[in-house]
């Protein structure tokens, strides 16, 4: 679903005159997108998931960041007011609501990059599979005469790491609607998509055919787009092989161009904030360690960070339990700040030395890893059963 949301948004000429120049307004799109995915299993996986329909529906809003050296532009994504509901009308969970990704593009509208993609990806999430969303937020449609058709090929990734990601491949054929060359507004687009990458030690296999309509204003800018995809998705692994059949169809329409907002809070934390914020709350932890405490201690911290940055489920791990219950009440005095991501799950060590805490320099997070990435399933424990047998080698017991 998502390669088609970016195909819709993004567009931009084939021909260096028409480039488009770094736009400083945010633009706010609708969004309706219905899917249906059969899933079935090859090569001696068992797989027993009942076809799926799903129609999601809410508001994205695209708000530039800037450019970079080699004349790329960077975008940030953000899903507003999503709402997600099966084939049968019931609400289903998702998370996507406030959820960010960045988007970085060439001034034709090739997309180059797609940066914080992990917290948009795996279940009750599912860009990694609706992707299709990706190029109809930016699908690089040519300068064409009335009549004349075109074939463009362009590529897109959807990469998480060195041993996850899938390259998409995109040949379409455009047609111009209506307007003279240079005022063409309106058109047509249909072709193959392919893709094959990795999730670990699962090959990816991607093939099927796509078709849309694209209109765009006269600074060419998307007004509308709407884009219908039919794909086989292959995942194969030492346990045998996934397939799953994704038929999507999407649509996007302006709905309000606007002066950028101000700065809101950051969509995640990186560690270097949490570290700031831990180290300025050091001297109101020392009071928990200051009575008959050893010389040296070294202890794991646990916690969890709300998007208002309140700290919930501190834990240490092997420490008395009246420093941990200090501990606790102190961690909750600390500034941390909000962000626009889950409870984000971090760990450190507090280490004593001769009276004080002393900094220390590792903060991990827990970081949030799907079990299985290209196939839609709403279900986290059938996804996570589904990628472990995937993953198991046929002569295992």
């Amino acid at each position: 679903m998502w390669m088609a949301l970016g195909a819709l948004l993004g567009c931009m000429s084939w021909r260096e005159a028409q480039v488009m120049e770094a736009d400083p307004l945010e633009r706010t799109y609708g969004l309706e997108l219905q899917a249906r995915f059969e899933t079935w299993g090859e090569d001696g996986l068992r797989v027993e998931v009942s076809p799926v329909e799903v129609a999601l529906g809410g508001w994205v809003r695209l708000s530039p960041v800037g450019g970079f050296s080699d004349s790329s532009l960077a975008t940030v994504l953000v899903f507003e007011d999503v709402r997600v509901v099966s084939g049968a009308g019931a609400g289903l969970p998702h998370g996507l609501t406030g959820r960010a990704a960045r988007l970085r593009t060439f001034r034709t509208g090739e997309i180059l990059a797609v940066e914080e993609l992990i917290h948009l990806s795996g279940p009750g999430r599912g860009l990694d599979a609706l992707d299709v969303l990706l190029p109809l937020l930016s699908p690089k449609p040519p300068v064409l005469e009335p009549g004349e058709v075109v074939t463009t090929a362009t590529s897109y990734p959807v990469r998480f790491d060195r041993e996850r990601g899938v390259r998409q491949e995109l040949a379409w054929e455009w047609t111009a609607e209506a307007g003279r060359a240079s005022e063409a507004r309106s058109f047509r687009h249909e072709g193959q998509l392919r893709g094959e990458g990795r999730d670990g030690e699962v090959q990816v296999a991607v093939a099927g055919r796509s078709s849309g309509a694209l209109q765009l204003d006269a600074a060419r800018h998307v007004v509308a787009h709407a884009l219908e995809a039919d794909r086989t998705v292959a995942l194969r692994g030492p346990g045998g092989a996934l397939i799953q059949r994704q038929v999507i169809t999407a649509s996007i329409t302006l709905e309000s161009i606007t002066e950028p907002s101000p700065p809101r809070s950051p969509l995640y934390l990186d560690r270097a904030a949490v570290r700031t914020a831990l180290h300025q709350g050091l001297s109101s932890l020392e009071s928990c360690f200051a009575r008959g405490v050893v010389d040296e201690l070294d202890l794991e911290l646990h916690f969890e960070l709300g998007r208002g940055g309140e700290v919930t489920a501190p834990h240490l791990p092997g420490g008395d339990p009246i420093v941990e219950d200090c501990v606790a009440g102190s961690l909750r005095e600390v500034p941390f700040p909000p962000h626009r991501e889950d409870p984000l799950a971090v760990s450190t060590v507090l280490s004593w030395r001769a009276g004080r805490l002393v900094p220390h320099p590792v903060v991990e997070f827990d970081p949030w890893a799907p079990p299985m990435l290209f196939a839609y399933v709403a279900d986290p424990a059938v996804a996570e059963g589904l990628a472990a047998e995937l993953r198991l080698p046929p002569s295992a017991p």
